[in-house]
Formats: structure tokens, sequence, C-alpha cells
């Protein structure tokens, strides 16, 4: 059965109405196209077109986080000494240090973390000769003391550690010292005498840091059959 004229026209007319619209509102369609939502033709099963919009959420990417720095290495600062010196009460505190002083203690600290022994023993030894009054002459002692150790030279090693409880007794490189100084007589393998040395760690420093490690250093005396 053909359809009637009339019938055939009504038929037609959304589809007509859709094409004039789509060549009417190309500007629309293409501005469509870069919003974050789309608009799309959808033709029912009665043959009429309607537009229906289909969101498109935009995911934002999260920028890279940056990197965390590297914190510089800081560089030991000079010991400091108690109010009252044994010297006697009010002794006054120690000045800063010289410019030329904190280079040449710097070369020879440099030289000591970058694995030349011999240059930073040689280095330590000068600025000691050079500022033996310096406020960095007790870390220069010390330093001295773990450039001899690291470099197998044990008895140097404990003669600079003796030197800086000698001379600053108070230093705050004083517990590190008195540990240091057992580790070289446990190199040495004087056992009775490093045994003792940890020991007056242990009553004279409680609690700190040199304290754990002699601790530390002791329970292996059993595996090093000394007693």
């Amino acid at each position: 059965m053909r359809a009637s004229p009339v019938s055939r026209r009504i038929r037609s007319r959304p589809r007509n109405a859709w094409m004039r619209c789509r060549r009417g509102c190309g500007s629309y369609a293409g501005a469509s196209r870069s919003s974050s939502t789309t608009t799309r033709p959808w033709r029912s099963s009665s043959g009429t077109s309607t537009r229906i919009s289909r969101s498109v959420s935009r995911r934002r990417v999260p920028r890279a986080r940056r990197p965390l720095e590297r914190p510089g290495t800081e560089r030991p600062q000079p010991a400091r000494r108690p109010a009252t010196g044994a010297g006697g009460a009010g002794a006054a505190a120690p000045s800063a240090a010289s410019s030329t002083e904190q280079a040449v203690y710097a070369q020879a600290f440099d030289a000591l973390k970058a694995g030349s022994y011999s240059v930073a023993i040689t280095g330590f030894k000068d600025f000691l000769a050079s500022y033996p009054s310096s406020p960095l002459a007790e870390n220069a002692q010390y330093w001295l003391g773990e450039a001899y150790y690291v470099n197998h030279d044990y008895e140097s090693a404990a003669g600079a550690f003796r030197a800086v409880l000698k001379k600053w007794p108070d230093s705050r490189k004083a517990p590190d010292a008195l540990l240091k100084l057992g580790y070289t007589q446990y190199a040495q393998k004087q056992y009775p005498a490093a045994r003792a040395t940890l020991t007056e760690v242990l009553r004279k420093y409680p609690g700190s840091d040199s304290a754990k490690h002699a601790a530390e250093r002791l329970r292996r005396f059993s595996g090093a059959g000394s007693q």
C-alpha cells in the first residue's frame, strides 16, 4: 500500500528540519567540540530526530611533584665551651673563627670526606700548628684522629683522641673522642683497655649516642674471645 503524498511530507519534516539546523548551526557544532559537553543527533523509533548531550568529564592531570632536594652536607660547627671554663668562673666565650681559618679547616675536612686521608691528616696538622687557639681547633684535633683511624694508623689515632680529652675535656667532642679511643684500642686488640674505655663512656655520658655505640661494641667482646 503506497503512502499518500501528505503522509510522506509529514514524515520528511523532522529530517528536513534537522538538515536545515545542521547546515545553519555549523559554527555552533564546531564550538561544541572544544567544550566539555558534546551534542549529537539521536533518531527515535518514530523517525524523529532529537539532540542529546553527552557530558565529557575532563580529568585533571596532576602536576608532577618536584623531587625533594637533597640537603647539602653540613660542616661541623666549632665545639662549644661551657659558660664556666676549667680555668675559673666567667671564662670568656671563644671568638668566631676568621675566614682564613675556616678556609684552611674546610680544605682539610673536604679532603677527609673525599677519602684523601693523607691529605686530610696533613691539612689538620697544619691547621693546628698555625691556629692552636682557634675555635675550630677542637674539631680539627678530633677529625685528625678520625683521619688516622680510617687510614689504619691506630697508634696516631689514639694519640689524637687523647689530645682532645686532655685539652678540651668539656668539649662536645669529648664523648666521641673517648668512644673512638676505645675503638682504636679494640682495633689494636688491646681488649682490657678497650673494655675499660668503653665502660667509662657509659659511666660519664649515659643516654648519649656515644654510650649507645659503646654498649654495642662491648657486646662484641665475647665474640672476639676476650674477657
